[in-house]
């Protein structure tokens, strides 16, 4: 047997290859109790626990927000998720970090997107695939900081659909119809002759399995969805997984993807406490993203690393993102001129 100092209100995972049983010290209640099938969990009222098995380990949850530790003292978080899996009312990029789904475009398709962005001098990719130099193979959700009905581009693929800069919104491109939708904005659609070979990454644009990271997003995914021939194909969550590693659950599929970029994602737990101060400094139930390194690459580019990565050499300045970088150094990353009809 072991004794554990613990401090009241925090919660503890116990970890053990057999029967074990946590007990208040001061009490003699028992807190919890574990066959070895699983971890533990316990939130102390005392000082001190005992654990009846010395070789178990024992871990404080410290940095868990409370909403996912009263998920995982319940043992799941919804009917669609597995145990242990916490629902979150969005992810959040700060520009390093991504998602290669394994959904192809087709132009039997419609894509529903529900983001926000961070208010960039530039352009951002919500979700986007592009085979190839040729700009007529790719489909596009980006994001803009200028007003919405002026970015509607026009080529011989499709419409580049821009979601409005710290504005949360649903952009839908329907493909199979020929149209654009945006907060009940209509725009039709030129014929199609190409679809983009890869899959669309999510946060990115994926272009021949490769990222291009200076059209990456800066903001907020709520729900990514896709539907061929009317039918769900996709449907993309943000969760927390079993490890408390943020990412997107596929309900379709029943599959977790996590970050295949740099950093890590930010979140906000879903139906946490809405009555946070208006001038609170923070959040309980937000955890920020990584922030970036960024420092000049010729006159109209920056080079961006995840504060995660090691930086060497001189320039480099620290940001929350990369809306902030670009808007920082005063640079403007626009798109080759699209051909147009």
């Amino acid at each position: 047997m072991q004794t554990v100092k613990t401090i009241p209100g925090k919660t503890y995972a116990v970890e053990s290859a057999g029967e074990v049983t946590i007990t208040n010290t001061e009490t003699g209640a028992i807190a919890a109790q574990g066959d070895g099938s699983g971890q533990v969990l316990f939130t102390a009222c005392s000082n001190s626990y005992t654990v009846s098995d010395d070789a178990a380990k024992v871990v404080a949850l410290f940095k868990l927000a409370p909403r996912l530790k009263l998920s995982l003292l319940q043992g799941g978080a919804g009917g669609w998720l597995p145990k242990g899996f916490t629902e979150l009312e969005y992810i959040e990029s700060s520009g390093t970090q991504w998602i290669i789904t394994d959904v192809l475009p087709s132009e039997r398709q419609r894509i529903e997107v529900t983001a926000c962005t961070n208010g960039r001098v530039a352009q951002m990719c919500i979700i986007g695939a592009h085979s190839g130099s040729n700009w007529n193979t790719r489909v596009q959700i980006f994001g803009n900081d200028k007003p919405l009905v002026k970015n509607y581009r026009v080529n011989t693929i499709n419409d580049t659909l821009n979601v409005p800069a710290d504005k949360k919104t649903t952009s839908i491109i329907d493909l199979a119809t020929q149209q654009v939708f945006d907060d009940g904005l209509v725009l039709s659609l030129p014929v199609i002759n190409a679809m983009p070979t890869v899959p669309y990454g999510i946060c990115a644009r994926n272009r021949d399995a490769a990222i291009q990271t200076e059209f990456n997003l800066s903001g907020r995914i709520y729900t990514v969805r896709s539907f061929l021939d009317g039918v769900p194909e996709s449907y993309f969550s943000p969760v927390l997984n079993a490890d408390g590693e943020p990412g997107m659950w596929e309900r379709i599929s029943g599959r977790f993807y996590n970050n295949d970029g740099s950093g890590t994602f930010g979140y906000r737990i879903k139906g946490a406490d809405e009555s946070v101060a208006p001038m609170s400094l923070r959040d309980p139930w937000r955890v920020a993203p990584s922030g970036v390194y960024a420092r000049r690459s010729g006159e109209n580019a920056l080079e961006i690393l995840a504060d995660t990565e090691e930086t060497s050499g001189d320039g480099w300045e620290w940001f929350a993102n990369t809306a902030e970088a670009y808007q920082n150094f005063g640079i403007v990353h626009q798109e080759e001129e699209l051909l147009t009809e």
